[in-house]
């Protein structure tokens, strides 16, 4: 009976750290995404980011590549590295992307109409149009 507690304990020890080694990276100096190691780092203001602007482009995520554009007027890249949430981070000093100077109103909407059971993104608004 005692030792089927110490392997439970152990088994729970055990899938523990393998939990926080593969989804908490806060504490590592370096994490390896889509095959690249990158390296922590500061992005000022107290923030951490993993890895260099320049590592950034082509870099595979869960929602597609990486746009990692580089603006040669300002000096900026448009993301300064990896987040500690394994996103891109983005670079504040990055030039705004353009705009179509219209305002929301004079613009053409898409309705998009769901079937039941269709589940709608989170970034989409709930509201009718």
């Amino acid at each position: 009976m005692k030792s089927s507690k110490i392997i439970i304990i152990a088994l729970t020890i055990l899938m523990l750290t393998s939990f926080f080694s593969d989804y908490c990276i806060a504490d590592s100096d370096t994490i390896t995404y889509d095959g690249k190691v990158l390296e922590k780092r500061s992005a000022g203001n107290g923030f951490i980011v993993y890895g260099e602007p320049e590592e950034l482009k082509g870099l595979k995520m869960p929602t597609g590549f990486v746009d990692q554009s580089y603006d040669s007027a300002s000096g900026e890249y448009r993301y300064l590295g990896i987040s500690e949430s394994e996103l891109p981070f983005a670079n504040d000093k990055y030039p705004a992307d353009a705009s179509s100077g219209l305002t929301p109103g004079q613009k053409y909407w898409i309705r998009i109409n769901l079937r039941e059971g269709d589940e709608m993104s989170p970034f989409h608004s709930k509201s009718k149009v």
